[in-house]
């Protein structure tokens, strides 16, 4: 396994490039790649714009474990957004950012004899995840607070279904407080 990234910012324009190589035991060689860029609109006001890819091999789990199936493909996906970030003063941020995820072969448990719930882990040819995230963070001192909302359309585009078990709408709290020497 191989990874390189790099950062460049120049004045108003932040760029953001990656790669890696997998190379994984029985599904062979993958690269994947992310590129991010930015653009400073204002002092405190960043355009974000994204593309990348992944890739997903199914774990023994998947395989062999509840609902394991060992014909499974692995997941490769392109994912793309465009985002805004506001700050405010030097311990606030606020960030709004629309997303595609497009993944083929989707691991999901499929639900084979409604009855007794028995299913199989089953590849999903084409799914789509479209969705808006709003994210609000505070720091102060030691302690960090960060809230976050995500409504997203998970859908199955060989069927036009929603996927199960994939929640539409979700939300996090989460807060930290840092312990020791600090720099």
């Amino acid at each position: 396994m191989g990874y390189v990234q790099d950062r460049i910012d120049l004045d108003r324009h932040h760029l953001l490039l990656a790669v890696a190589y997998t190379d994984h035991d029985t599904f062979g060689g993958e690269t994947t790649w992310n590129a991010e860029y930015g653009l400073d609109v204002a002092a405190r006001t960043r355009l974000i714009f994204s593309a990348g890819t992944a890739f997903r091999a199914p774990d023994s789990t998947d395989r062999f474990g509840f609902g394991g199936n060992p014909e499974l493909d692995p997941e490769n996906s392109r994912n793309y957004e465009i985002g805004l970030r506001q700050q405010f003063g030097a311990n606030q941020l606020i960030t709004l950012s629309a997303f595609r995820n497009d993944i083929d072969d989707l691991i999901e448990f499929v639900v084979t004899d409604p009855t007794t719930f028995d299913g199989q882990n089953q590849n999903i040819d084409r799914v789509r995840i479209d969705g808006l995230e709003l994210a609000y963070q505070i720091r102060a001192a030691d302690w960090s607070l960060r809230a976050e909302a995500i409504a997203q359309d998970p859908r199955d585009l060989t069927n036009h279904e929603t996927l199960l078990r994939r929640a539409k709408r979700s939300g996090t709290v989460s807060i930290v407080k840092a312990f020791g020497l600090h720099e």
